[in-house]
């Protein structure tokens, strides 16, 4: 019988390291912690082994692609596409007033007194005229026009 090759497998970026430590140490560095920080926080070393060990590290190639794609993972996770902006507004549209509780992404304000409660929401027309914009059919305005009559 013949024995089937060995296949290697590619550890792919979007997963987690093999190694818990450089893991640990890349997440720790795409938070904001400097290299020396983020080694010294994984290892428990001192300060100067930290910052030279650190900077190794950096230069493995698997550690570099995995900060990387974290980066970009946290960019992209952080920031709304065009098509969601454009969802939200409109649910803003559509959805009445009664329909927003204290709970709802929606509400803005909410106040309960012992009779009565009010809440408010985004403005319907400024979200109809932004979504008019986001998609083209009116131009974008950066900031606000002035008038400087004397």
């Amino acid at each position: 019988m013949i024995p089937r090759p060995f296949l290697k497998l590619q550890h792919g970026v979007d997963l987690p390291l093999r190694n818990h430590r450089h893991e640990a140490f890349a997440r720790r560095v795409v938070t904001g912690e400097s290299l020396t920080q983020a080694y010294r926080q994984v290892y428990g070393t001192n300060a100067k082994a930290a910052g030279a060990n650190g900077a190794r590290l950096m230069k493995n190639d698997s550690v570099i692609r995995r900060v990387g794609w974290l980066q970009t993972q946290s960019a992209t996770s952080a920031v709304m596409t065009l098509i969601q902006q454009r969802q939200y507004l409109a649910r803003v549209i559509r959805t009445p007033i009664a329909q927003v509780n204290e709970e709802s992404d929606l509400c803005q304000r909410f106040k309960r007194t012992a009779r009565v409660y009010s809440k408010a929401m985004p403005d319907k027309l400024c979200a109809v005229k932004l979504d008019c914009q986001l998609a083209g059919y009116l131009p974008m305005r950066r900031g606000r026009r002035r008038n400087n009559k004397p």
